[in-house]
């Protein structure tokens, strides 16, 4: 075993903070834009996304999972991305109803973006 290069790997090691909404609502500001990566449940691989952002002025990582519509957090998300060409330095209002994995989040910022989405002609910008 190579003990200096694992002595280098664990001294670089810096714990990651997560962002966990609870009920309520959350100032967010996005000081990076989101990577993709996976959670590993036990059962299934689930596809999320990773980003850096900043809640009561304190630096977090956000861990979301992929969803599949414009309801999702996610798409919420993606639809103020694709409006404003990126999430890096964008300030959101996050409203979260519910405990545990029984949540729903509403994106404020989100809402007007969507309800310009034509969703009769495959869901694009009118």
């Amino acid at each position: 075993m190579d003990y200096e290069k694992e002595h280098t790997t664990i001294m670089a090691y810096e714990p990651k903070e997560y962002f966990k909404a609870t009920g309520g609502r959350h100032e967010v500001v996005f000081i990076g834009e989101p990577e993709p990566t996976t959670f590993d449940d036990g059962n299934k691989i689930i596809d999320q996304v990773e980003v850096k952002v900043s809640v009561k002025q304190k630096i977090m990582i956000w861990t979301i999972t992929k969803g599949q519509s414009f309801k999702s957090l996610y798409g919420q998300l993606i639809a103020i991305g694709s409006a404003r060409g990126k999430l890096n330095g964008e300030k959101i209002t996050l409203l979260v109803n519910g405990e545990n994995k029984d949540k729903t989040y509403v994106v404020l910022e989100a809402l007007p973006i969507i309800e310009k989405l034509d969703l009769s002609s495959s869901g694009t910008l009118k």
